[in-house]
């Protein structure tokens, strides 16, 4: 038997170079970043000469749950505690609410809520625990107040500028049929019946109404087997009338105004002009020459500070400007204690929060779960060819 010997040459020592070690470094580090922060171990960052380990974001996983009682935001934020969070709610003049966290310098838009369901009487609750941010924000409690439904046809028979109206031909139906609710803070106008003589029932729902609407500005009557619901503007102004100047003035007498109207009038003078702002924030312009006769209507934006509009006539072109609301636009912001003691979460009303909720003056409160559909009706006596919005 032949034996083969063989040569082993020995191992030759090697020294990982400078950039082996950091890439060693960095992947062990990695490991160990991630079983220290619940597995982000991708998303952070370590300090080679020692210190504190901090994730490269802060927050992540956002999310948003509502509930009957208001919204819980969840985030996680390993590594971080309740001393380095600030949080506000910011609402602005559109009535978007904005809930904002700073960790550490760093700012975090968590999403937007609708402002008009948030409970403004009841300071938000915020916790971060164990890694976790919650943030509980309560809503309004719903309410509804019952509109009464007068049988005498002559009520508010007056028609107003102001004033919208909602006309549905009930026959069949009176007025002890027929209920109208307004529930808020949903801003719905809902019209049920049931007839007492046998023509069956029906339902309707009418929302997305102006969000100043409340009870006092709702009447309705049932007539003739017609049920007319009248709503005046909430936001209606006391109408002016507007004087037009002939006196030029400087560029600088304008500058920073809003141009409501900016137009050539050759051959008139400010005197042929007349102008008056309506209760429902329209400007209606005449002008008058002695070979014709013009009128022009336009809107005054809501952001516009009405008592300050300016009309000026000179040289034959007519000017109206106006300066903005300071208020209209103003965003209202709410500090947010965070704790890292209690957790946050949405408790329920106490016992007596009912009695604190404002009661309209001339009809009854109730509280109600929100309704965000109405059932079909069984049997129906009217259609949608006999409802007319004015």
């Amino acid at each position: 038997m032949m034996m083969h010997t063989m040569m082993m040459k020995p191992m030759m020592a090697h020294t990982p170079t400078t950039t082996a070690m950091d890439a060693l470094f960095e992947h062990v580090m990695g490991d160990i970043v991630c079983a220290a922060t619940h597995g982000c171990g991708a998303n952070a960052a370590y300090v080679r000469g020692g210190g504190r380990v901090e994730p490269a974001r802060a927050l992540r996983d956002a999310r948003a749950e509502e509930t009957s009682r208001g919204y819980l935001i969840t985030a996680t934020a390993p590594g971080v505690r309740a001393a380095d969070v600030e949080a506000t709610v910011e609402t602005d003049s559109r009535a978007n609410a904005v809930l904002r966290v700073k960790v550490r310098g760093k700012k975090y838009e968590l999403g937007s809520l609708p402002a008009k369901y948030l409970d403004a009487a009841v300071a938000p609750k915020a916790s971060l625990i164990d890694g976790v941010l919650r943030v509980a924000i309560l809503k309004k409690m719903p309410m509804t107040y019952d509109i009464p439904v007068s049988a005498d046809e002559d009520m508010d028979d007056d028609e107003d500028d102001d004033t919208s109206a909602i006309t549905l031909r009930v026959p069949g139906f009176g007025a002890r049929d027929i209920t109208v609710t307004l529930s808020k803070p949903e801003d719905a106008l809902s019209v049920t019946g049931q007839s007492k003589l046998g023509f069956g029932e029906f339902s309707k729902t009418f929302k997305n109404l102006p969000a100043a609407l409340e009870s006092k500005h709702i009447s309705a009557t049932c007539a003739h087997g017609v049920l007319t619901i009248k709503m005046a503007d909430p936001d209606k102004i006391t109408p002016l009338e507007i004087m037009v100047s002939g006196v030029a003035v400087s560029e600088d007498a304008f500058k920073d105004k809003v141009v409501l109207l900016l137009r050539a009038v050759p051959g008139t003078s400010a005197d042929k002009i007349k102008c008056t702002l309506g209760a429902d924030r329209v400007l209606n312009i005449e002008a008058t020459t002695t070979h014709s006769r013009s009128s022009i209507a336009i809107s005054v934006p809501r952001d516009v500070d009405y008592s300050t509009i300016q009309a000026v006539c000179v040289d034959g072109v007519f000017t109206i400007v106006a300066e903005r609301d300071a208020d209209a636009n103003k965003s209202h912001s709410v500090h947010i204690e965070v704790s890292g003691e209690h957790i946050a979460a949405l408790s329920e009303p106490p016992a007596h929060a009912e009695k604190q909720l404002p009661a309209a003056p001339t009809v009854a409160a109730k509280t109600t779960m929100p309704t965000t559909t109405m059932e079909s009706p069984s049997k129906t006596t009217n259609d949608n060819d006999g409802v007319t919005i004015e």
